[in-house]
């Protein structure tokens, strides 16, 4: 993919000069761009999310790489599961938060990356609800003055994130800020075969052990998991324990917001409404960050659905999600999402 057609630019300010309600305010990139342009270098736009915990010192350091801060991007009110100002283009259901504005802006091709913050799957939720890459880890900023609770009651520390239609950008942006290390072996954990369902009635160890190429580096053991689409608590002590054993755990989630209403604020007044969110496709995803690790949701053909990959938050752990994205099978090969999703 090329990141520097100056023409492409023009396109999307020509778009973006109708009123997006993905968009809060779109910056003037043109004199930066001209001159990248004209030094023959690449550059790539950058959606933002609009929240303060995004500071200048992480933007910077993507300014350095090319990666210009082009839009500031719209999120769901009060960082709700749920951002009900805005539609989901792909399923036409209420759209997926809190990123939801930065990765509708990757979807239609207003930006090539956009960065959010995640605390319990604000990244890798709306990534995967539009089909599109998302990546979460510690280790790209912290900041403990920030730790909040979740309409649940659960306490994190939100992680920055990265959206993406191409995972070869997502990796050079997460190589800004970490420095990947060499895997030699790595250990994964699958739910067993007939063990969790999703509301399509797929099975979820099958579609996993179906589309996972297990070469010399892999040791692969399945095993029955809980169920991931219940209350976090036990699903962070899952993960916890479990990856002191293993390198990586791998699901297959969704789809995203479409069977159910997943957010918690709904999902707390009574057991209609729980049953209800617990529909939503939602599992890992919203508890990777309040575990502290890191993880990589990668899209499939099914719609608003795909793999999600987790890890220990070391340099060897965001570099094993790259290495098992890679052996992964039925991602996204899409003409038509292609066609009408590109400016």
């Amino acid at each position: 993919m090329k990141y520097n057609s100056l023409d492409k630019y023009k396109r999307i300010s020509k778009r973006l000069s109708d009123n997006q309600k993905s968009v809060l305010n779109v910056i003037d990139c043109s004199k930066q761009i001209n001159r990248l342009v004209e030094d023959n270098q690449e550059f790539y736009l950058l959606g933002v999310k609009n929240t303060e915990y995004i500071n200048e010192e992480v933007l910077e350091k993507l300014d350095n790489k090319n990666f210009i801060k082009h839009t500031i991007d719209k999120m769901s009110l009060g960082g709700r599961a749920v951002d009900i100002d805005l539609i989901n283009p792909i399923t036409g259901k209420i759209m997926t938060g809190s990123s939801s504005g930065t990765a509708i802006n990757v979807l239609n091709g207003f930006n090539d990356i956009g960065i959010g913050t995640d605390g319990g799957g604000s990244v890798l939720a709306p990534a995967m609800a539009l089909n599109l890459y998302g990546i979460i880890s510690p280790l790209f900023y912290r900041d403990e003055a920030f730790k909040k609770s979740s309409t649940d009651g659960i306490k994190f520390v939100p992680a920055i994130g990265f959206i993406s239609k191409d995972i070869e950008l997502i990796k050079k942006a997460v190589g800004i800020f970490v420095n990947q290390e060499k895997v030699e072996k790595i250990k994964v954990l699958i739910p067993e075969v007939s063990n969790i369902y999703l509301e399509t009635k797929q099975d979820i160890g099958k579609t996993v052990i179906d589309n996972l190429v297990v070469n010399d580096k892999i040791s692969l053991t399945k095993s029955e998991f809980p169920n991931i689409f219940l209350e976090r608590e036990g699903l962070i002590t899952f993960l916890e324990n479990e990856l002191n054993t293993y390198d990586a755990i791998i699901t297959y989630e969704g789809p995203i917001d479409y069977y159910g209403f997943g957010d918690s604020v709904f999902g707390l007044f009574n057991d209609i409404a729980k049953a209800d969110q617990q529909k939503a496709g939602k599992g890992l995803i919203r508890v990777a960050n309040m575990a502290n690790k890191s993880a990589l949701v990668v899209p499939s053909n099914d719609f608003s659905s795909g793999y999600v990959i987790i890890s220990n938050s070391t340099k060897k752990g965001v570099q094993t999600l790259f290495e098992l994205e890679a052996l992964l099978s039925n991602k996204l090969n899409n003409k038509l999402y292609d066609r009408y999703f590109t400016l």
